[in-house]
């Protein structure tokens, strides 16, 4: 399998082209090193979509090392965990890095099986990071350190956190990992951090055992019934792209174009602090400083500011850190909007390595359950 031997420096060039970075980025003294890791997984979640497109067709998903890196590199396409994170394994593989593949059990609507994919990376130094590029729009943003087990970590605009699984979802031994809801934080009152009400925003996502062994036959068997079992299956049957954005991300669901993306950062201020998030935004993006977009109250002020910024904190603090904003579009203008928004073309398939016409494309799904990732 192509997971075994990594990727060619062929192969990695035209990866580092489709996720925007230039040579120096992968230069072999960066190799192992937790600054490359980060900078990959951010590269790769704002070029690389969350998409299931091709099970909407109809033509199922191959999920071999070799077919990941063709649909995603070579023919610009997105993909979901089992091809996502198997196409960076296999780019960790050749640049330093230690990495192992784990299944995982969703559990963020209901309790599922183990229908999700993840990395555990270990850099030069010997720390160890998950590594998650295939979760739809809630992935993080960079690796994050299985050392700090149980406690919040910031991945700007979000916050997550690993905890043992303590035989909730899985057996002993297990993590779960967590994200802080802001939608949960804002209808809760804008709990303090530590409080019973901000331990209550945390999201249960997934469970995955960083032990247990998988094997190319758990691949095949959880994509397999993610991607073609039908009734109850709402994955199956619906037509969803996701892609990360500076401030949030963006959605397509069926007819729908969703942007959501962070109006103030009130809930991560409270749990991390004005300067830790000052200092992931200027890192991220020095569009992200603009003051439009603030701590929702936290920012230092004048004295004669006091009257006027008091009103503003007062008018805030009924907005939710992050805004949800709906366009509908027509359905002919579907593939228009998939392409100009996301960068798609599905016209090529990979069953037959054929490109067929726009007009040829027939979808099987149309609905979304929008509790899942709205």
């Amino acid at each position: 399998m192509r997971d075994e031997a990594g990727l060619s420096e062929a192969e990695l060039a035209k990866l580092a082209r489709r996720i925007g970075l230039g040579p120096e980025a992968l230069a072999p003294s960066r190799h192992g090193t937790v600054d490359l890791l980060d900078e990959l997984v951010r590269a790769f979640l704002f070029t690389v979509p969350f998409e299931q497109l091709d099970v909407a067709l109809g033509r199922g998903i191959n999920p071999s090392p070799d077919a990941a890196y063709c649909k995603l590199v070579e023919q610009g396409r997105g993909g979901y965990c089992f091809e996502n994170n198997r196409v960076m394994h296999s780019a960790l593989l050749s640049l330093g890095f230690e990495a192992q593949l784990h299944v995982g059990r969703v559990v963020i609507s209901r309790v599922g099986s183990n229908t999700h994919l993840v990395n555990t990376v270990t850099t030069r130094d010997g720390a160890r990071y998950l590594v998650d590029v295939g979760f739809g729009g809630y992935s993080a943003r960079r690796a994050l350190p299985l050392a700090r087990l149980g406690e919040a970590i910031l991945a700007y605009p979000d916050a997550f956190r690993i905890v043992p699984d303590h035989g909730k979802y899985d057996c002993e031994g297990a993590l779960r990992v967590q994200y802080f809801d802001p939608r949960l934080w804002q209808e809760a009152g804008r709990p303090a951090a530590g409080s019973a009400g901000a331990e209550a925003c945390w999201r249960d996502h997934y469970t995955y055992h960083p032990a247990r062994p998988t094997f190319q036959s758990d691949i095949e068997l959880g994509n397999y019934w993610v991607s073609t079992r039908g009734e109850g299956n709402w994955f199956a049957n619906t037509r969803l792209a996701i892609v990360a954005t500076v401030r949030g991300r963006k959605v397509l669901q069926a007819t729908s174009l969703v942007r959501l993306e962070r109006v103030h950062d009130a809930d991560l201020v409270a749990q991390f602090g004005r300067a830790a998030v000052a200092s992931q935004k200027a890192a991220a993006s020095p569009a992200l400083l603009d003051p439009s977009l603030h701590d929702g109250g936290h920012h230092d002020r004048d004295d004669h500011d006091g009257d006027d910024a008091a009103h503003a904190d007062q008018d805030e603090a009924a907005v939710a850190p992050v805004g949800r904003e709906a366009r509908e579009f027509a359905e002919a203008a579907w593939l228009g909007t998939l392409a100009a928004e996301f960068g798609l073309d599905l016209r090529w398939d990979h069953r037959t390595g054929q490109v067929v016409a726009a007009d040829a494309l027939e979808f099987t799904a149309r609905s979304l359950d929008p509790t899942v990732f709205l």
